[in-house]
């Protein structure tokens, strides 16, 4: 989730590795000029944002998504009245361009692991 979400983040570096990935080479400087306000710091496997605990634990009161444990990992997941929230806020204009980020993101690298990320 934290690798994903700085992908999205940083549209700069996301095009970078992107095409680094889809030309099996090292992409040109990265402008972040685009990047959202929200700083990441690096943790010790990535990307993290020390306000995700915060943030999971008020999307799981409000019964929007559930978080599970599953052998060494843990597993995110919307709830039906999380997903409909998310489909609304999706349709909102100013929610636009995040979206297709969102989406360009997941079809690149929504299927990958963590580690795979990582690397």
């Amino acid at each position: 989730m934290a690798k994903l979400d700085s992908l999205t983040r940083y549209p700069g570096f996301f095009e970078a590795v992107r095409a680094a990935v889809e030309h099996d080479s090292q992409s040109g400087p990265v402008d972040s000029a685009e990047a959202v306000e929200a700083s990441m710091v690096q943790h010790h496997y990535g990307p993290w944002d020390k306000r995700y605990y915060q943030v999971l634990a008020h999307l799981e009161a409000r019964r929007l998504i559930t978080v599970s444990k599953l052998e060494n990992s843990y597993q995110i997941a919307l709830t039906t009245e999380g997903a409909e929230k998310a489909m609304a806020l999706a349709k909102r204009p100013s929610f636009a361009t995040l979206v297709e980020r969102q989406k360009a993101v997941k079809k690149t690298f929504g299927g990958k692991s963590g580690t795979v990320l990582k690397t």
